[in-house]
């Protein structure tokens, strides 16, 4: 039995008609009579449970409420302590995600988090995300779009597209908010384009909610194919791995629906469901000589354009940072 199993026991006992003395108290709990005394302590420091000793019944009882006063209650918000580890790493794992996020409003429950972390002497801070790069969204906007997602409601958005480099108002019915490589996106039914898009939260400019209920539009209709990036037809990249790539390759996993191949020389052929090919490209670039890309021709081709645009950059003469430029950006680095 945990001690705030304790707890709830002992406080049922107390409000019985006939207060438990501390024998009793000792067999109903079965701990000993330090474990007893410290759950006392406990109830009366932290929870400021108004519990007396009363000396002709041998027994423990409430401090009946004086007049204007309501009667003890405990707190309604307990939990195991390993639901409180969960929580408290849930709450440590958000905080690092998305600083700022948990609003005034749930400061309350933060240091009540905190008094019981400390209680259970659990160190949240021993674990660290580290997601870079990162992408950071306004925290008002955050909290506007999760609200408006959980309560289904409708959202008008002024969007900056990166894309196009162009600013523009949208009406959206929000479906589900996705955390994908150092930054938070949100899928929705964009009833302005009536077609499904995915808003990065972050080029979001303005955001008002609306009274309209939004439209109940199953995401997972959309293309599951590789990245962030949806696309409408999706079809298999092929890319094969040498032997020293494969050996940390095997173990990833790019798509859920990934095939992998191991070949005999060591290297490895695997296949990846894509609809854009813009991220994938990306992933292909960074493993340089290590990977071919078999198919389809036009990832292929698209990989050729990549590499000898790349080294056309490195061919030209080095353009050097202006000495002010540096100067500046060096004392900036020290000042963080």
């Amino acid at each position: 039995m945990s001690q705030m199993e304790r707890v709830f026991a002992i406080d049922r006992q107390l409000r019985k008609r006939f207060p438990p003395t501390k024998a009793e108290l000792l067999h109903r709990l079965e701990v000993s009579p330090a474990t007893l005394k410290r759950d006392l302590e406990f109830m009366r420091g932290r929870l400021h449970a108004p519990i007396l000793w009363d000396r002709t019944t041998g027994g423990y009882l409430y401090q009946k409420p004086e007049k204007g006063q309501t009667e003890f209650e405990l707190p309604g918000l307990w939990f195991s302590p390993e639901e409180l580890h969960a929580l408290l790493l849930m709450r440590q794992l958000l905080g690092q995600l998305e600083p700022g996020f948990l609003s005034e409003r749930l400061r309350p429950l933060e240091r009540r988090l905190d008094e019981l972390a400390e209680e259970c002497r659990t160190n949240t801070g021993r674990i660290l995300l580290r997601a870079t790069p990162s992408r950071p969204t306004n925290p008002v906007h955050f909290e506007q779009v999760a609200t408006a997602t959980l309560k289904r409601r409708q959202l008008n958005i002024t969007y900056f597209g990166r894309h196009r480099n162009k600013t523009s108002e949208r009406i959206i019915s929000p479906q589900r908010i996705v955390y994908y490589r150092g930054a938070w996106y949100l899928d929705a039914w964009c009833h302005t384009k009536d077609d499904w898009r995915r808003f990065a939260l972050d080029s979001i400019r303005a955001i008002k909610v609306l009274s309209l209920r939004s439209a109940d539009i199953n995401p997972e209709s959309q293309s599951d194919t590789y990245g962030i990036y949806t696309g409408k037809d999706a079809r298999t990249a092929i890319l094969r791995f040498d032997p020293e790539a494969s050996r940390w390759v095997a173990d990833e996993e790019w798509h859920p629906c990934q095939t992998r191949t191991l070949m005999e020389d060591g290297s490895l052929l695997l296949r990846v469901p894509f609809g854009h090919t813009q991220e994938l490209l990306m992933d292909v670039l960074r493993h340089g000589k290590h990977v071919e890309v078999i198919g389809p021709e036009d990832l292929r081709e698209a990989v050729i354009t990549g590499l000898e645009e790349a080294r056309a950059v490195y061919a030209r003469p080095s353009r050097r940072v202006p000495q002010s430029v540096a100067s500046r950006e060096t004392k900036r680095a020290h000042a963080s």
